[in-house]
């Protein structure tokens, strides 16, 4: 975006560095948002929005698929059970 603009994309100055655009998306698409650093202009500000909206979905949605698949491998027994016997036959007999 500051390439795009000519003009920063943080409104803190000297915050322009590749550490501080990966610390800001990360703390925006989990929603914490500290403001220690903030986006200058629009554009940025729309780049915020768009990740805090996809961090939320993500935590939405996401969280139910791994809801899911762990109530799937609850139900799936880590030791095999022995099986039962039918009704009638005797103890070492081959159905």
């Amino acid at each position: 975006m500051a390439r795009i603009s000519k003009s920063p994309f943080f409104a803190q100055p000297g915050a322009d560095s590749k550490l501080n655009y990966l610390y800001f998306s990360f703390i925006t698409l989990t929603t914490t948002g500290y403001g220690d650093i903030s986006p200058a202009f629009g554009p940025g500000r729309m780049i915020a929005v768009t990740e805090a909206v996809i961090g939320q979905l993500y935590l939405r949605f996401g969280g139910r698929h791994r809801r899911q698949r762990l109530r799937e491998a609850e139900e799936i027994p880590l030791v095999a059970r022995p099986r039962e016997r039918a009704p009638g036959l005797a103890k070492g007999a081959v159905k």
